[in-house]
């Protein structure tokens, strides 16, 4: 008798995807430590103390000591 040869199919497997997912995750931390997302001083500022205070009426010219 012939023997019969079967061959196995390839599966395609989910690979390409965890690799993409690795790239995605690499690119994040990456934007993030080089200043994207922990740098603190770029998006806040210091309120204004040198604002002039009023010592009359509401609605009076503002006065500096």
């Amino acid at each position: 008798m012939a023997e019969i040869r079967v061959e196995q199919e390839r599966k395609r497997g989910l690979g390409w995807l965890w690799l993409l997912l690795a790239v995605a995750l690499l690119a994040l931390a990456a934007w993030y430590f080089m200043g994207g997302g922990a740098s603190s001083t770029a998006t806040t500022t210091a309120p204004d103390t040198t604002a002039a205070t009023t010592t009359g009426a509401p609605g009076a010219p503002a006065t500096t000591p």
